[in-house]
């Protein structure tokens, strides 16, 4: 079977890659940081890696260019491809010049993502036909209209189960208080490096969920954190934040309360 190294420190990302390689059958490791990845990789053979490129201390640039120039043939040449939640065609540049094979953003497109493993690899150990089995789709209804979370507009897209989907909603629920006590954090601070950081690795779970709003809102930060001008608007993001991901949270309860019930 396909192996892979998943190279990513983001939980919420980690759960999302995992479910897609179980249901692809596809064995894999994780590395959360550059060196742990390296000593992975000394040990195993994989067949591919998925590298984060915002990983702490050592980058997946600088994971990549050591791989290339450090490794026997056989694993220097194994593909990388890049997991990253810019658009910025200089990272998609970068990327490929630090020795990356691709590049995906996300979150990503799991179907793309299939074809990228399958081109890379140039095996068919993932039957076509069969990589979305095992995904069946549920329905919900919580008796009203959510404002912010519309799990329906998830499962049409990704490839969830009804148990998976609980899975989504338990990590949203211990992570998002969280993120919103690192931005409060880093900008009473004025540690504006780690504002912008926070903001960039937590908007994936938020646009992975269809919050648009709030991705909006962290691209917001992401992107104006660093003018100190823009300080009470920067604030008045992560109050908003705050505010909306405390009603997203009742919601995602009630529909994990449906969905417990259902499987009764």
């Amino acid at each position: 079977g396909i192996r892979a190294l998943l190279v990513e420190d983001n939980e919420f990302n980690l759960l999302i890659l995992k479910n897609l390689m179980k249901a692809w059958k596809v064995s894999y490791r994780i590395a959360r940081d550059g060196k742990q990845a390296i000593a992975l990789l000394k040990k195993q053979n994989f067949d591919i890696v998925l590298l984060d490129i915002g990983l702490p201390e050592m980058n997946g640039y600088e994971l990549s260019v050591y791989i290339r120039a450090n490794f026997e043939p056989l694993k220097r040449n194994i593909p990388i491809i890049a997991l990253t939640a810019s658009t910025s065609s200089n990272e998609k540049i970068l990327a490929l010049k630090s020795g990356m094979d691709d590049y995906i953003v996300k979150p990503f497109d799991e179907n793309l993502l299939f074809d990228k493993i399958i081109h890379f690899i140039n095996r068919k150990q993932i039957p076509r036909n069969d990589h979305k089995k095992g995904t069946k789709k549920v329905s919900i209804i919580t008796g009203k209209t959510n404002q912010y979370f519309k799990p329906e507009k998830l499962l049409k897209e990704r490839h969830i189960t009804n148990s998976f989907l609980i899975d989504i909603i338990d990590s949203f629920l211990e992570n998002a208080p969280i993120v919103i006590s690192e931005l409060y954090k880093h900008l009473s601070t004025n540690n504006l490096n780690a504002l912008i950081k926070e903001a960039h690795r937590s908007k994936t779970m938020y646009s992975y969920l269809h919050l648009r709003m709030q991705e909006r809102a962290f691209s917001f930060i992401e992107t104006n954190a660093a003018d100190e001008t823009l300080h009470n608007s920067i604030l008045e993001k992560i109050k908003f934040l705050e505010v909306s991901t405390g009603s997203i949270i009742k919601e995602m309860t009630n529909v994990k309360e449906h969905l417990e019930a259902e499987t009764l």
